[in-house]
């Protein structure tokens, strides 16, 4: 596991008790909230980062309230597709827009593969001294 200290990177096991005394002023589905987005960061395989969307996702629907058939419903999409998606994170990534849009939370894909935020003006000066590249050269 690793997390920032003083700005630093620090790598350490996480200690799962006093991240509990953190947030025992709330309730203990933060805490198992906060528990499956480190573990999703911990164990970023493209599985496991597929799990842990589709266990948020049925996080909102039980949130909501709806049954796993009702909630495809609503979404447009199969009850076939919508529980293996549950079940094994596969879905297609129209279906999984779709659900974004029903739960209301679409900003999460505005904000995917944005540009790099810049710390100082030099990298700022650098990325753009830099060429600007159109197509790839690799075929690996």
């Amino acid at each position: 596991m690793n997390y920032f200290r003083g700005g630093n990177l620090v790598w350490n096991q996480i200690n799962y008790p006093y991240l509990y005394n953190c947030v025992c002023k709330h309730t203990n589905s933060i805490f198992i909230g906060l528990i499956m987005h480190i573990n999703t960061i911990i164990n970023s395989s493209p599985d496991s980062i597929l799990k842990g969307i589709a266990a948020r996702v049925k996080e909102r629907r039980l949130e909501l309230n709806l049954t796993q058939k009702a909630f495809a419903k609503r979404v447009g999409v199969g009850y076939d597709a919508y529980r293996n998606f549950e079940n094994s994170g596969e879905i297609t990534l129209k279906n999984l827009v779709l659900c974004a849009i029903a739960l209301d939370d679409t900003e999460s894909f505005a904000a995917l593969f944005t540009k790099k935020s810049y710390q100082t003006l030099d990298e700022i000066i650098n990325e753009y001294e830099v060429k600007k590249r159109k197509r790839g050269s690799r075929n690996e």
